[in-house]
């Protein structure tokens, strides 16, 4: 399969595509900071970070890629707001860590608010920082998101803090630990990730934090969850004689109108915290690896569902070596589009793309699919466990420093219905940078 023909139908078909801005904090770069780029960028624009560390930025209503270029980009809080219905902000290969701190703009380790548009995460993790302040706060989310409609973490970790301040030492009262993913009045969907709770603080007097969960849906909130590992936090032990360990948090906790459709997914109670042991005091409670209102365990192995490869952008003329995990005589097709958007076929099969969609070769399908799909590109049949693609960059477009491609595996097995599979953006950048 070569990405040389699509770059091909980009030139017929508009797309977003626009300059490149390289962020180096050494000073070789056009920017020394991740924010000071975006401070610059316009709509279409794609940003190169090369490996370091830099500070929390926020991302203002802007369709723009965020990419890590050649190694570890280690950042603070990432936050986005206000990003219009039609936009799209894609992270890739950033490591964002929260700080120990009593502010939620510097702890968390990202904080989506008010986003109608469409927001992609890959190969990237979202760490919120200890609260060890002195203030009444339970641990930091990993991830927070407040009326975002199509929010898509692959191939990502959302961890959240665990309470180590001193307050509950000094007062009795202990927090709880933070969530991995909160959503608020959010549209979620998790591939091939790692979903984890803080721990509640122990206690020396009193009782201890409980755990928080790994996601916790709240106000109409939907998550999608393919072939993730959510886990609750523990809660906390106690040593205080008349105190009470920390109950544990769930590994998905959905309340208030909310729902989870979750696919090979395991799912892990945190365990409670252990108790004084006196003869009304005790341990914490477990909790649930899933509970609330509309959880549903979809049946099915999701194995076949990620596409795994290098993180970071192609330069023009480059190839990069994919795979596709899967079953052997099972076949493969991959849908490519020029933008993203959500679009639920049944519980099992969420569309991430939006038309038009680009055909690349004639895709030959086993038997006919009963609903109509987007065209689909024929990637070839598993004769081993993992699938080998490998995508060529072509030329780019003369002014045009960079584009993206969004993509999609289908899977087709020999028997039983086939599936959508993890979503993933391609880069191509200007040979020159």
């Amino acid at each position: 399969m070569s990405l040389s023909l699509l770059l091909t139908v980009f030139t017929a078909i508009p797309s977003l595509a626009g300059d490149v801005h390289v962020v180096d904090g050494t000073g070789a770069g056009d920017f020394p900071t991740v924010q000071q780029a975006l401070n610059s960028a316009l709509d279409g624009d794609v940003i190169l970070v090369r490996p370091g560390s830099y500070p929390s930025f926020v991302v203002d209503d802007l369709d723009i890629c965020i990419v890590a270029d050649g190694g570890t980009v280690t950042t603070g809080t990432v936050r986005a707001r206000d990003l219009a219905l039609g936009k799209t902000l894609v992270l890739d290969g950033i490591d964002a860590q929260g700080v120990p701190s009593s502010s939620p703009s510097i702890s968390r380790g990202a904080w989506f608010i008010n986003c109608a548009g469409s927001i992609r995460a890959q190969h990237s993790s979202f760490q919120a920082g200890d609260s060890n302040s002195d203030s009444a706060e339970d641990g930091w989310d990993g991830a927070r998101l407040e009326n975002c409609l199509d929010v898509s973490f692959t191939d990502c970790l959302l961890a959240g803090s665990h309470d180590s301040g001193a307050y509950g030492d000094n007062t009795g009262v202990h927090y709880g630990g933070g969530n991995g993913l909160y959503a608020i009045q959010s549209f979620v969907s998790v591939f091939a990730s790692e979903v984890l709770a803080g721990d509640g603080h122990p206690a020396t007097i009193w009782d201890a934090g409980v755990g928080g969960h790994g996601a916790l849906l709240e106000s109409g909130s939907q998550l999608h969850a393919h072939s993730s590992t959510v886990k609750g936090g523990d809660g906390g032990g106690t040593s205080f004689d008349m105190g009470w360990g920390g109950d544990g948090g769930h590994g998905v906790f959905s309340r208030t109108l909310s729902a989870a459709n979750l696919l090979g997914c395991n799912l892990i109670a945190g365990q409670g915290g252990w108790g004084s042991g006196c003869s009304f005091c005790g341990g914490g409670e477990d909790g649930a690896p899933a509970i609330g209102a509309s959880i549903t365990i979809l049946p099915g192995d999701p194995r076949e569902l990620c596409l795994l490869g290098p993180i970071g952008p192609l330069r023009e003329g480059a190839a990069v070596a994919l795979s596709i995990e899967g079953y052997v005589g099972s076949r493969a097709s991959m849908i490519y589009s020029y933008g993203t958007d959500r679009r639920t076929l049944t519980l099992h099969r969420l569309l991430l793309l939006s038309a038009p969609f680009i055909r690349l070769l004639p895709s030959p399908a086993p038997r006919p699919i009963p609903l109509a799909l987007p065209t689909r590109n024929f990637l070839g049949a598993w004769s081993a466990n993992t699938l080998p693609v490998t995508f060529q960059a072509g030329t780019l477009t003369p002014g045009i420093e960079g584009e993206r491609i969004f993509a999609q595996p289908i899977h087709m097995p020999t028997t039983g219905s086939w599936n959508l599979g993890a979503p993933v953006v391609l880069f191509v950048v200007d040979s020159s940078l």
